[in-house]
């Protein structure tokens, strides 16, 4: 597929998720950067599971592995559009890269800060920071 077959495609990919309503101008920049990484580094046949992951994973000073995870996600939905009419195009699986986990935040009722305040309010020494 030429680069501009595929860039074709990332259009018409796009103008559909626009049209069903999703805001594309986050991901329209990361996917033409992935088309360009297609261009460069694929070899004009079917579009192969492996390059979307090296896309993904590239090495960014102000990218961790969560970004490598929104970044693989991103170009699978869009591998998943053109699978529909191009069968061979591979799409990498979904459990490839780890999602990124947050924890879960502590909530302290009116009763615990009070208590917390109480106790810091008692720690010495007396007038200074610390309390």
């Amino acid at each position: 597929m030429t680069i501009n077959e595929l860039q074709t495609r990332l259009d018409t990919y796009l103008a559909l998720r626009e049209a069903l309503g999703f805001a594309t101008r986050a991901i329209r920049r990361l996917l033409q950067d992935f088309v360009a990484y297609l261009a460069q580094h694929g070899d004009g046949h079917p579009i192969r599971a492996h390059l979307a992951v090296d896309w993904a994973c590239r090495a960014s000073a102000t990218r961790g592995p969560s970004g490598q995870h929104a970044r693989l996600s991103t170009a699978r939905g869009f591998l998943l559009h053109l699978q529909a009419s191009l069968p061979e195009t591979e799409v990498p699986e979904r459990s490839l890269l780890a999602a990124p986990r947050r924890p879960h935040p502590c909530l302290f009722s009116a009763t615990d800060i009070s208590r917390i305040l109480d106790e810091a309010g008692r720690l010495g020494p007396r007038g200074s920071l610390r309390p």
